[in-house]
């Protein structure tokens, strides 16, 4: 039988041709055990992009940071400051006897500040102490925006004061000048907090009296 040629080419079936051309007889087959292959499980690798946490610190840091600011703000905005009054200017009258005062009331709130209940006068200090002369103050109502500061005129009348009284503080006020001292109290509050009664004063000025 013709080998083919693939087969020709190994010397195992070269023996093999011979043998069978010389009627030798074949060699028995040495068994061989059967292996059965197992299967190689199959390895997927699944790659997912994570962010990178931040670290606790980093967070802490700023929450301390939010708390700090909300602090000083609640400081800036809600804590009271008290209100401030200066004395300004004074214009006296002698028909009828009258001194007018004007006052600087700065509010250094972040809320509207209004003023009320006004409760002031002005005595005339160079006369004797059984001529004492005493003028209640009158003024409307004021409201002051919020970190500001307004002018306050309050006006003093000296209704108990005579016709002689008059004539010789207009006397005086052209020589020697008029000495007039302002004390009392104003109702002052805001819509966040109520600061009562504040002082007023005293203040001591003295008035002098120009003619043409």
């Amino acid at each position: 039988r013709a080998v083919p040629p693939l087969l020709a080419a190994s010397p195992a079936c070269t023996r093999l041709a011979r043998a069978m051309a010389g009627g030798d007889t074949l060699p028995t087959a040495t068994p061989y055990n059967r292996v059965e292959a197992s299967a190689v499980p199959a390895t997927t690798y699944v790659y997912v992009t994570q962010e990178a946490k931040k670290p606790r610190t980093q967070l802490g840091c700023c929450c301390c940071c939010a708390l700090t600011v909300t602090f000083i703000l609640l400081l800036v905005f809600l804590v009271p400051r008290y209100p401030r009054a200066s004395y300004k200017s004074t214009i006296v009258t002698f028909n009828p006897y009258t001194v007018n005062q004007t006052y600087e009331i700065t509010n250094p709130n972040f809320a509207t500040l209004r003023l009320s209940d006004l409760d002031l006068e002005v005595t005339q200090e160079d006369v004797d102490d059984d001529e004492e002369l005493r003028g209640d103050g009158t003024a409307e109502e004021l409201h002051i925006p919020s970190r500001s500061t307004r002018e306050l005129t309050v006006v003093y009348r000296f209704e108990d004061a005579t016709p002689a009284q008059t004539a010789a503080a207009g006397a005086a006020c052209i020589t020697d000048g008029v000495t007039y001292k302002t004390k009392g109290t104003i109702k002052m509050e805001t819509s966040t907090h109520d600061f009562g009664t504040v002082d007023v004063g005293p203040w001591t000025r003295t008035y002098f009296c120009f003619t043409d």
